[in-house]
């Protein structure tokens, strides 16, 4: 009854909705479990063939003609330490309880008192993702994700003279001293926050780290199914 292309269709739009498989069926003509199951074909096939194109890769263009072009679009960042050629920041995505309590442990954040399965996406000045950690335990923190998924190595292997920038949340120490740039914390000598108002570098900083932060929300706010609570019995 249905086509390839009628699959491609109904599992788009699974990506793209918020709605229930039950309201979403009747769109398209099929009772509910010939959608799911053209649902899941529709995406294996999508995944398949980005899988096997190019184009779709995850990868940093780290060619010295690369990083130049992604270093051109961030010089009116004139107060940073070097040229910035990406941003990074994690990104939470609520997912459902496990009913296996160390599961639940593995992905409760304290912080948010919620469980969650974490992503930390790099992205370039062009808006393009050029690394990223996926399908995280919902307690590490940022850092923490970064180590486990290599994205620090990665960037340590950058040409000297190029940054990432980030948040409070990442380590610019040790190997990432002079690659991950990020604000730093304004206290005085008794360890209290100075009450100080930013400066034109701190404003710069601030400015284009959180084209991060947007970016993960755009990736969320295109694919609406990451704002569901995720299954966990999904590797």
């Amino acid at each position: 009854m249905f086509s390839p292309r009628d699959m491609t269709a109904m599992a788009l739009k699974f990506l793209l909705s918020r709605a229930e498989m039950k309201d979403l069926h009747v769109q398209f003509g099929a009772i509910l479990t010939v959608f799911d199951r053209c649902t899941e074909v529709g995406m294996c096939a999508i995944v398949k063939v980005l899988m096997t194109d190019a184009r779709s890769r995850v990868y940093w263009d780290r060619s010295e003609a690369g990083m130049l072009k992604a270093a051109d679009l961030t010089k009116g960042f004139t107060g940073l330490p070097g040229a910035v050629v990406a941003m990074i920041d994690g990104k939470k995505l609520e997912s459902l309880y496990p009913s296996d309590l160390s599961d639940q442990n593995r992905d409760y954040n304290g912080w948010t008192h919620d469980v969650f399965r974490n992503l930390v996406v790099v992205w370039d000045p062009e808006g393009k993702i050029v690394d990223v950690g996926v399908n995280l335990p919902g307690n590490f923190h940022d850092s923490k994700s970064t180590l486990w998924c290599h994205v620090y190595d990665h960037i340590a292997a950058l040409p000297d003279g190029h940054i990432v920038v980030c948040d409070s949340a990442f380590t610019c120490s040790g190997d990432m001293e002079g690659k991950l740039y990020k604000l730093k914390d304004k206290k005085d000598k008794d360890g209290e926050w100075e009450n100080s108002e930013p400066t034109e570098l701190d404003a710069m900083l601030t400015h284009i780290r959180q084209c991060a932060e947007w970016g993960n929300n755009v990736l969320t706010g295109c694919f609406r199914r990451l704002k569901q609570r995720l299954p966990t019995d999904n590797v």
